[in-house]
């Protein structure tokens, strides 16, 4: 485990992405624990950006860099729909893609796992166990290239 003692660095928050991540690949839970798992890992990766936004160890300009790569990244945003929809219920301010849950499909058998499907204004649907991969696997390639770049 990286980071700091006192829990202000941005890698205190990747690690805590990458812990809720862990939760939202098991399944062996009720489904209420499942979707709070699933909700919660949104809002922990979304939050991500303010740390590094705010994290002062960090380049003035690199931080910068991030925020604004991480605003222009398609999944990065629907994550940001799904955030502040689990947060607020409602998106009063700025929606990018009107992202919601629309569905949810239980299959038992072996266990039971569920899928949920994000709506998008589009009209398409994102899974959001594979949204969720993808978000974690950009939050790792951002972050690599900020540690080989600006440290």
């Amino acid at each position: 485990m990286s980071g700091s003692f006192n829990g202000t660095s941005y890698r205190d928050q990747l690690d805590r992405v990458e812990r809720f991540f862990v939760r939202v690949q098991q399944h062996n839970k009720s489904h209420t624990e499942y979707d709070d798992d699933l909700w919660s890992f949104f809002i922990h990766a979304w939050a991500l950006k303010d740390w590094i936004k705010n994290d002062e160890d960090l380049p003035e300009g690199a931080r910068n860099r991030i925020v604004t790569e991480v605003e222009d990244d398609f999944d990065l945003q629907v994550c940001a729909d799904i955030a502040n929809r689990t947060k607020h219920v409602v998106l009063n301010r700025h929606s990018r893609h009107d992202s919601k849950p629309v569905r949810r499909d239980v299959v038992v058998g072996g266990g039971i796992r569920s899928t949920h499907h994000i709506g998008l204004k589009s009209g398409d649907t994102v899974i959001a166990q594979e949204l969720a991969e993808r978000v974690v696997a950009k939050w790792k390639a951002l972050l690599n290239e900020l540690d080989e770049h600006a440290l």
